[in-house]
């Protein structure tokens, strides 16, 4: 499985978020990408790699007070500068 690339800004922005707006970020992301419908390969592409970006959200919000996160997060994500 390819892992998907998330920034390192993102994830200390994504950290220091409070929990509640953390899940309501994540809930928003679901319902919008629940109704698209791809009309290419492109598009699935992005669609699914979208859904890859919301479960390093939940993993983030699951351990968002560990000082190990980079570490849970390096089977499914790399993260970039």
């Amino acid at each position: 499985m390819k892992k998907t690339r998330f920034p390192r800004v993102a994830l200390e922005n994504f950290r220091s978020m409070a929990p509640g707006k953390l899940k309501a970020e994540i809930e928003s992301s679901k319902a919008r990408l629940a109704i698209l419908t791809p009309r290419n390969h492109k598009e699935e592409l992005l669609i699914a790699g979208n859904w890859k970006r919301i479960g390093v959200l939940q993993v983030i919000l699951e351990h968002q007070q560990d000082p190990e996160l980079e570490k849970l997060l390096g089977p499914i994500a790399v993260l970039v500068d």
